[in-house]
C-alpha cells in the first residue's frame, strides 16, 4: 500500500520503517560499490565529474539526502525528481537476488511483498496509478 499526499508539484509517501531502512542500505550498498570501482586501482575510471560512475554516485549521494534516517515521510519533488526516484527504484529492483536479499521484517518466506512494492512504487512515480494507492 502507498500512502501518499499531493503537496504542490510533489507528493508526500509516507513509508514503513522496514520500507525505510531497505530504500537507505540500498542505496548505500550500491553507492558503495560504485565507490569500490571508482577507487579500487581501476586506472581506467576517470575521477572527472562527467565519467558515468562519477555522475550515478552524486545522483545516489542526492536521492539518499532524501530519505529520512529517523522518520518515515519522503518528499517527491515534481516529475524530474520521481524519475528518478523510479529510475533507481528499478534499477535496485533489478539487481536483487532472486528471493532476497530482505529485511528481517520482509521474511524470506515472503519475497514477493518487497517486489510487488518496489513495482507498485514505482509505476505510482512514473504516474501509474496502482490499484493500492489510498
Amino acid at each position: 500500500m502507498i500512502n501518499w499526499e499531493p503537496c504542490g508539484d510533489g507528493v508526500i509517501c509516507l513509508f514503513t520503517g522496514h520500507q525505510i531502512r531497505w530504500l537507505r542500505d540500498s542505496i548505500v550498498g550500491y553507492r558503495d560499490r560504485i565507490d569500490a570501482a571508482l577507487d579500487n586501482g581501476h586506472d581506467d575510471v576517470p575521477e572527472a565529474d562527467s565519467h558515468p560512475l562519477v555522475q550515478v554516485r552524486t545522483l545516489l549521494t542526492t536521492l539518499l539526502n532524501d530519505v529520512p534516517e529517523y522518520d518515515n515521510v519522503v518528499v517527491f519533488r515534481g516529475d524530474g525528481h520521481r524519475v528518478a526516484w523510479a529510475w533507481l527504484l528499478d534499477l535496485l529492483r533489478t539487481m536483487r537476488e532472486p528471493a532476497g536479499p530482505v529485511t528481517a521484517e520482509w521474511h524470506e518466506s515472503s519475497p514477493g511483498e518487497l517486489s510487488t512494492w518496489l513495482f507498485e512504487l514505482i509505476e505510482f512515480l512514473l504516474g501509474r496509478k496502482p490499484s493500492t494507492m489510498e
